[in-house]
């Protein structure tokens, strides 16, 4: 286990005593998710970057009730023959305003709140039923859908 430490100066990043606290306690948190050992000096933005992930982790606890993730699916091709040999399937999430999430800016949060769980179960659920008539006629092909460690715990 690494030490980690959170850095906030006074009177610099905060005017009292339960500000200074509050925020090398998020600096402390920012060194942990950089893998730890390390330490950070508070600034301003890691208030915004918070501020950011409350509001996707509350946005996908929505997209999660409305249904609003989809599968895209890359198909895995042998080099030699030109074969599709299976499929991965791929988790896009389209909120309300029509914007495409790309994963890299959503499993992250998923996955620190928690959330993974229940999208990965609607991944997997969805991909079989999306993509079982072509595994019936494949028999030899795969399907491949990625699973985050924290849905294993």
């Amino acid at each position: 286990m690494a030490l980690s430490i959170g850095i906030c100066f006074f009177p610099e990043c905060a005017d009292d005593y339960e500000s200074l606290l509050k925020n090398a306690d998020l600096a402390l948190s920012f060194a942990k998710q950089e893998g730890g050992g390390r330490w950070r000096d508070y600034s301003p933005e890691m208030n915004v970057t918070i501020q950011k992930r409350r509001i996707i982790a509350n946005q996908l606890r929505n997209a999660i009730d409305g249904e609003q993730f989809s599968l895209f699916y890359q198909p895995v091709v042998n080099a030699q023959t030109g074969r599709v040999m299976g499929m991965e399937a791929l988790t896009r999430w389209h909120n309300l305003k029509k914007a495409v999430y790309p994963p890299k800016d959503f499993i992250p949060i998923a996955e620190q709140t928690g959330l993974i769980v229940p999208i990965g179960d609607w991944v997997i659920r969805r991909a079989i039923v999306e993509q079982q008539a072509w595994l019936e006629k494949q028999k030899d092909s795969f399907l491949a859908v990625n699973l985050s460690t924290v849905q294993f715990q």
